[in-house]
């Protein structure tokens, strides 16, 4: 399976990370996830910088235990504009379509723009 940061954070905060550790992903998690705790600190007051800081580290081991693949730009690109997604988005669903895999993502959204090209499930799915 591959997995966007949505999906990773999801399942990580509901303590079910062992479904990761087979799991593939993108090297821009470690940016999406590091800005996702940004929010969740900075913008939404949920958590304070030092909590952000320990849950990051405990991203990091998770993170280091995934198997990170790397992507063409261009097809990223390719897709990002024939679907309608950001890049980023597309680089998840690149990586699910060159991999013959399953994207697992919580975003509702991209969801409802991939499921004609690409298997898609939530993290409550997996």
């Amino acid at each position: 399976m591959i997995f966007d940061s949505s999906s990773i954070f999801n399942l990580i905060k509901d303590n079910k990370i062992e479904i990761l550790f087979d799991g593939k992903t993108s090297g821009l998690v470690y940016f999406e996830l590091c800005n996702l705790l940004w929010k969740e600190s900075y913008i939404f007051k949920k958590i304070e910088l030092e909590e952000a800081i320990m849950i990051l580290s405990l991203m990091l081991e998770i993170l280091a235990e995934m198997k990170i693949q790397e992507v063409d730009l261009k097809e990223v690109l390719e897709l990002s504009v024939k679907l309608g997604i950001t890049s980023y988005d597309a680089v998840f669903v690149h990586l699910a379509l060159k991999e013959n895999e399953t994207l697992v993502t919580d975003d509702e959204k991209l969801k409802r723009r991939v499921r004609e090209v690409v298997r898609v499930k939530s993290s409550e799915e997996v």
